[in-house]
């Protein structure tokens, strides 16, 4: 029987928020349209959305924000607006319970009369002016400043640390103002400690960004604040393991780690650390470095969120190496073995909390998996090792988003102790809005619908109604998939009455299609094998929803909101039941691989 080994990784996303108003300076004020000022009010998103009071809290109270208008630009890279500068690198301070205490204020966020060098402030404001460039200086009074119906479109970004970092010179923030393209317009960011008795390091938890939000000018103008959405500058990873192997616990586990093409070993006979590294990224602990901030192209939303790149140090020192979790690396007696279900998983951390990352979007590097396991038997006491298995987990999976979560779960089934394949799903948000599911040994295979998350027991399986995508990954090349040839699906089903069950796994598929009885050897649309004394295994064409071939996965289908370019094959159930999808590998002698698909009625 073959080992599964289930990959699983969560995307935690969140929604973008859009306005409709404008904004000019005080001079200007005469020629608008209006004489209102502006405001402000946001949320943040992490991992459920804040406003008001809360978002205020987790933004330390007080932002950076910049601002031009006439900025007009159609697509990255065309038609580059200059800009008029409207506001330079202003600090707006959050006031409890001053809203509509001034014009400039109606959601108690203020940033007129504060400047830079205020020690009498509420909010600390002291000594920013010289970590924070382009600015209006350290003891220039920020003016108010008014809508501008003339103007064609605005622009705004914004950033928020800690306010100790950012006087302390931990944090150092620069607008990025020149260029052929507004959208890389965005942020650069040094980070670095500062020495003492006991050094201290940036606080990465409180580094936020906002969307990039342009208002054209055909959005009206209804001068309601502008609103921002704020997302955390780290990614959080964590990684769990379950098994479903009939008659068998998984007693011990060792994953090796791979960088690039050079294969590491963690140098011990026995394990030492239960999940391996995920490799290619840079931990966020104790980080001293430059990130850059650029914007997605506006086209939608999604590509006006912030993307952050770590700039230097350009390559990590050392493989991330996740938690470590010793109480699964035991083998009998009182060993505590892998959880058996996707909501009991044993994880690298005892508690199931998140290592915190810098972000990789633009990460292609695959993870590439070596592991050796021991299967044990409580009865028989018969053991099993499992010994240089290897996976590799395609890199989209790893290009990793900031304010995002990510759960990679591996699960163990059986399928004839041959190589190991992977199960991989992503997750878009804590909630469980979207899952994809990879099957990744080589070749892997990987399914996705919208909206799922396996993580909890409501969600733990593909709904009917739902699209579901599938795409095979061979050694880093995917495939192109056409049905009938190198794809086909199948329904799987389990008969009624007396006996046993006979169980429905990637190897029990394979050797019905092989061995079961057809119903037509010349064209047959169903294989049944039936066991002594137990109900029949039937592998069938008929009720099979239509599978399509196609290249995309499309904006409204996509985790982020943004099409993925990847060769894949969709369907989409509209009955509960077991499905199986077959890949043919027409370039290894027609070798045939399997992913089972278990759709239930919501």
């Amino acid at each position: 029987m073959k080992k599964y080994l289930l990959f699983a990784s969560a995307i935690l996303a969140f929604a973008s928020c859009a306005n409709d108003s404008y904004l000019g300076t005080e001079d200007e004020k005469h020629i608008a349209n209006g004489d209102q000022a502006i405001t402000f009010g946001f949320d943040v998103p992490t991992p459920t959305r804040a406003e008001g009071a809360a978002a205020a809290t987790k933004l330390n109270n007080q932002f950076i924000v910049y601002a031009e208008k006439n900025e007009d630009q159609t697509a990255a890279g065309t038609n580059p607006g200059t800009g008029n500068l409207v506001i330079n690198n202003y600090v707006v301070n959050y006031v409890t319970n001053s809203a509509y205490t001034s014009t400039s204020n109606t959601k108690d966020w203020e940033y007129v009369g504060f400047k830079f060098n205020d020690a009498s402030a509420t909010i600390p404001t002291t000594s920013y002016s010289t970590n924070i460039t382009p600015n209006s200086g350290a003891d220039v009074v920020q003016t108010i400043k008014f809508w501008d119906d003339a103007a064609s479109s605005y622009t705004f970004t914004a950033v928020s640390a800690l306010p100790a970092d950012i006087q302390n010179g931990r944090v150092t923030i620069t607008k990025n103002t020149s260029g052929t393209d507004q959208y890389a317009k965005g942020y650069t960011i040094v980070l670095k400690k500062t020495d003492g008795t006991t050094p201290v390091y940036p606080s990465l938890d409180k580094l936020y960004f906002a969307d990039r939000n342009n208002i054209a000018k055909g959005d009206g103008y209804t001068h309601n604040p502008v609103k921002l959405t704020f997302r955390n500058s780290q990614s959080q990873v964590r990684v769990g393991i379950y098994e479903t192997i009939p008659g068998y616990k998984v007693s011990a586990i060792h994953f090796f780690k791979q960088y690039g093409t050079t294969e590491y070993n963690d140098g011990a006979s026995t394990p030492t650390n239960a999940f391996g590294a995920v490799c290619n990224n840079i931990s966020a602990t104790n980080f001293e470095g430059t990130l850059t901030v650029t914007y997605g192209n506006g086209t939608n939303a999604a590509l006006d969120q912030p993307i952050v790149s770590v700039t230097t140090p350009s390559t990590p020192a050392t493989d991330l190496v996740l938690g470590t979790n010793y109480s699964t690396l035991t083998t009998t007696g009182t060993a505590k073995f892998l959880g058996e279900t996707a909501t009991a998983a044993t994880y690298d951390k005892a508690d199931a909390t998140y290592t915190l990352v810098m972000p990789q979007e633009g990460n292609t590097t695959n993870l590439k998996l070596k592991v050796n396991y021991t299967l044990y038997n409580e009865i028989t006491k018969e053991t099993i090792t499992i010994t240089g298995k290897t996976a590799e987990i395609p890199g989209k999976y790893l290009a990793w988003k900031p304010n995002f979560k990510y759960t990679y779960l591996f699960k163990l089934t059986d399928d004839d102790l041959n190589p190991i394949t992977f199960d991989a799903v992503v997750v878009e948000d804590e909630a469980g809005n979207q899952e994809t599911v990879t099957t990744v040994d080589n070749p892997s295979i990987t399914t996705y619908a919208k909206g799922q998350n396996p993580t909890q027991a409501a969600k733990a399986e593909y709904p009917t109604g739902s699209t579901i995508y599938v795409a095979v990954d061979k050694g880093g090349t995917v495939p192109t998939l056409t049905v009938g040839t190198n794809a086909n699906l199948y329904l799987v089903t389990n008969t009624t009455g007396t006996g046993a069950t006979q169980e429905i796994t990637e190897e029990s598929v394979a050797n019905a299609l092989a061995h079961g009885t057809k119903d037509n050897n010349d064209n047959p649309t169903s294989w049944t094998v039936t066991g002594v004394g137990m109900k029949s295994l039937i592998v069938t064409t008929t009720g099979v929803p239509s599978l399509t071939a196609g290249t995309t996965i499309p904006d409204a289908d996509s985790p982020t909101g943004v099409a993925i370019t990847v060769n894949n094959a969709k369907f989409t159930p509209t009955a509960a039941g077991t499905y199986a999808f077959e890949f043919i590998d027409t370039s290894d002698s027609n070798k045939k691989y399997y992913k089972i698909i278990k759709v239930v009625t919501p």
